[in-house]
């Protein structure tokens, strides 16, 4: 025998009774010279102090050979090992651990003790075998359902199961999620944060033990709350998984189901990715921070409440919203398929004067049976930059059957009178530029014949050009519409609009800010030794644009060249006047400027007390000059502008105007200023400090005149 390998029992003499310590015979078997495999046959291998493995061994597990560390001992393997995928091989209920560099690619639960019999709580197995993937193999999954009673947290490069399991016809990997912790909220079956980063989770399902439905959804939501589109009005409850940290897992062929929650992210990188998986529950996927970029292709978004959910949570220099891109997916039989609630304890939004909302582009994805509103935005949520092919719409009945067989999704009677239902088919905050609704794919949205439907799209305050022509326009109620901007405006007809307003009106309101151009106003802040510096246009890498000119004038001009340290990013301050600085609260504040970056998202905000205004650019180009802006907010004072800035690229900014009305055309100083010849035919009346008026004129030969007016 020993030309297949060497027994452990009978070559070394090891008992594998559970109870004498078969170290010495393990010692003696990874020493010998005679065969480089060593063969356990069926027994409990009592392990009582620390060895190690060498690489050039192979250990040959028979069914039912377990190797059992006890208290404080480490079985170091930098060799490999070859056993069935479906028995344990090591015990570490004595609290032993297995570690080492073993050349073994993918670890299955049940060699650590998993039963995946659907009655056995296999969670401790997991962890367990997750600590052995070491941020560097996969963890593999059989055909089997695991049931899972605490979070499992992931160390491993993916999980990898056979099939999810849908149904009695259909079986395959299914994790049963039934939580001891039901206490605490949004508690995840697998939390993916360690280990995340381009990690493939491929083919399983997770159920939770929840049957939500939306025909009872009174039994988890507090209708009080709901009418205040609270967080609070859900009921405590469990997720499915959970993506946290710096993760950016990729997900194929995944469903969850039965759960409060069936994909949370929570990350602060975004990144994320999902093919053809299934997310379900009474929210399918709720994105509690918004980090951008989350990409869904294929499969299904729905949930007995909503199929995304947004909250308002500061995240990357704004409140809240969700940056995605859907391509084929199918959002319906939901009551909401977008839904923004008020979710941040911490953030009283009646303070804030806007939030993110929905930010991306929807391709092929269908709102099929939707129960109240296809997406149902704050009224100050920030819609701009979402571009929509096609709807795929179409209404659930408003009430419910006996039979209801997955077709009717309406909010129930408890929570929504009849008569209240179904008002619009999509509610929008503030919508700005680069909205883009069509029907060229399977159709648009239209009003519902409920008795409570009152028009398709519901906009609180349009301030920006928007087609929608994808929408049924002619059932479009918008509450306020900012003065001069009309749907269908083109951006550079709306550009051409501002330039001639500012040269026909050239004298401009004060700068709340100090004098923009001088480098003496600025400042850096976060570790970092960058400095900052005024330059020419001689010495810029890139021209200024004739938008530039056309905006500021015809120069010379004084440019604020930022050079990071090349290490540190840190945050580039302009202050007001005084700090901070009272303004007309009546008024709401207004800024932009023009940005030369090689970075392709520059994010600035104005900072005021208790809130703040973000810009309203979400990616500039690179190496070219760009507008930013940002308007709309009211404040009783102002302190300072921050601009974000790179750690490597130098940055160029030129014409700072910030104001306590519309924007209006540049100036330098605090006080009224024109880059023009300002003509008056009657001349000009002046105060003293005294606060006597005088007027100046002027006759035909030139001779000026001062009058004291009344």
């Amino acid at each position: 025998m020993n030309e297949f390998g060497l027994n452990i029992k009978n070559a070394f003499g090891a008992v594998g009774d559970g109870i004498t310590d078969d170290s010495t015979a393990l010692d003696m078997a990874f020493t010998a010279t005679s065969s480089d495999i060593i063969i356990f046959p069926n027994g409990r291998y009592l392990i009582g102090k620390s060895i190690t493995v060498p690489t050039n061994k192979l250990l040959l597990f028979s069914v039912g050979a377990v190797l059992l560390p006890v208290n404080g001992v480490t079985i170091t393997i930098n060799g490999s090992w070859e056993a069935s995928p479906h028995f344990q091989i090591f015990d570490l209920s004595l609290s032993g651990g297995i570690s080492g560099d073993f050349k073994v690619s993918e670890i299955y639960p049940e060699w650590l003790g998993a039963k995946g019999d659907g009655v056995s709580d296999d969670a401790k197995s997991f962890n367990d075998a997750m600590i052995m993937c070491d941020k560097k193999r996969v963890l593999r999954l059989g055909a089997k359902k695991y049931k899972l009673r605490s979070t499992v947290h992931n160390y491993s490069r993916g999980i990898r199961g056979v099939a999810r399991y849908t149904d009695s016809g259909n079986n395959g990997t299914s994790l049963e999620w039934d939580p001891i912790d039901t206490a605490t909220d949004l508690n995840p079956c697998i939390r993916i944060e360690t280990s995340g980063h381009g990690s493939e989770f491929v083919d399983f399902a997770i159920r939770g033990r929840i049957g939500y439905n939306s025909k009872a959804l009174a039994t988890w939501i507090n209708k009080e709350y709901y009418e205040q589109d609270d967080y609070r009005m859900f009921a405590n409850g469990y997720s499915g998984i959970e993506i946290a940290g710096a993760a950016t897992p990729i997900f194929r062929n995944v469903q969850v189901s039965q759960c409060k929650v069936g994909l949370m992210l929570n990350s602060t990188k975004g990144h994320i990715t999902s093919y053809d998986s299934t997310w379900a529950g009474l929210i399918g996927v709720y994105c509690r921070l918004n980090s951008g970029d989350y990409f869904f292709q294929g499969g299904g978004i729905n949930g007995a409440f909503c199929g995304v959910m947004l909250g308002i949570t500061l995240e990357a220099n704004h409140y809240g919203g969700m940056g995605v891109t859907m391509k084929r997916v199918h959002m319906g039989f939901s009551p909401y398929g977008f839904y923004q609630c008020k979710d941040a304890p911490m953030v009283n939004y009646d303070a804030l004067q806007t939030v993110s909302g929905l930010v991306g582009n929807l391709i092929s994805t269908r709102f099929e049976r939707v129960g109240e509103a296809a997406i149902k935005l704050l009224p100050k949520a920030i819609s701009e930059g979402l571009s929509i092919s096609g709807f795929g719409f179409t209404w659930s009945p408003i009430e419910y059957t006996a039979h209801t067989g997955g077709w009717e999704c309406p909010i129930p009677d408890q929570l929504l009178p009849r008569d209240l239902k179904q008002k619009y088919a999509m509610y929008l905050g503030v919508v700005r530029k680069g909205i883009d609704f069509r029907d060229v794919d399977a159709g648009g949205l239209f009003k519902s014949n409920a008795p409570g439907a009152l028009g398709s799209v519901y906009i609180d305050i349009l301030d920006a050009d928007a087609n929608l022509s994808g929408v049924q326009i002619e059932n479009v109620v918008v509450r306020r519409k900012i003065p001069s901007v009309y749907t269908g405006f083109s951006t550079p007809q709306m550009v051409g609009n501002t330039i001639r307003q500012k040269y026909l009106n050239p004298l401009a309101a004060g700068n709340l800010m100090k004098n923009p151009e001088e480098a003496s106003s600025w400042s850096m802040t976060g570790v970092g030794t960058g400095y900052i510096s005024v330059i020419t246009e001689a010495e810029l890498p890139v021209p200024l644009s004739s938008e530039v000119r056309e905006s500021l004038g015809k120069g010379p001009f004084k440019i604020i060249k930022v050079t990071p340290d090349g290490t540190n990013a840190q945050t580039v301050n302009l202050y007001a006047l005084s700090n901070p600085l009272t303004i007309d609260p009546g008024c709401p504040l207004s800024y932009e400027y023009f940005l030369l970056s090689h970075k392709t998202s520059v994010r600035s905000r104005i900072v005021i007390t208790g809130g703040t205004l973000y810009d309203h650019t979400y990616r500039n180009t690179p190496d070219e000059w760009y507008r930013i802006s940002g308007r709309g907010q009211s404040s009783a004072d102002i302190h300072r502008i921050e601009i974000g800035q790179s750690a490597t690229d130098p940055m160029f900014i030129i014409g700072v105007m910030v104001t306590n009305s519309d924007l209006a055309p540049y100036s330098p100083y605090p006080h009224l200023y024109s880059a023009l010849p300002i003509e008056s035919r009657n001349g000009f009346i002046v105060s003293s400090p005294s606060g006597q008026r005088f007027k100046i004129t002027v006759d035909d030969a030139g001779n000026l005149f001062t009058i004291v007016t009344s």
